[in-house]
């Protein structure tokens, strides 16, 4: 069989855009790789005013804050330690009763690991504290399908 008119075969017989098919369907595979790979977006947390809190608990959330922030910082650092800080300083939060700060860090920390039972458990305490019984729910929901 010739080959028609202006169309020439590669080395094996298969036309050059035919041969590049299976390189697009890699570079395509790396890009969706790295896609995935992004880090989802993420709250501010910010700093209560610690002003009426005890000298033990401003030590105990500052190095929690430290902490956070060195290791969100860290471009080397892998996501279950980011997580794990967020969620240390949500514990440390929601003991000393700041739920909102408690709250974003928590949910944070369960974005950037979604199949860990331990933030979306504490999310549930957390929104049952708050008396918003619908998220409490969802949370402790979530934290079932995780476990």
């Amino acid at each position: 069989m010739k080959p028609r008119v202006g169309c020439r075969r590669g080395v094996s017989g298969v036309t050059p855009i035919l041969a590049a098919v299976p390189i697009f369907a890699l570079f395509a595979g790396l890009a969706c790789s790295r896609r995935a790979q992004e880090p989802p977006s993420l709250r501010p947390i910010s700093q209560p005013d610690l002003s009426r809190a005890s000298e033990s608990v401003k030590a105990q959330l500052q190095d929690a804050y430290a902490s956070l922030t060195l290791t969100t910082e860290d471009r080397d650092a892998s996501t279950p330690p980011r997580s794990d800080a967020y969620g240390r300083l949500g514990m440390l939060l929601m003991a000393a009763a700041f739920l909102d700060e408690a709250e974003a860090c928590f949910l944070n920390a369960e974005s950037l690991t979604p199949g860990e039972l331990r933030w979306p458990y504490y999310l549930g305490h957390l929104y049952k504290a708050k008396g918003e019984t619908d998220k409490s729910a969802a949370a402790f929901e979530r934290a079932l399908d995780a476990g």
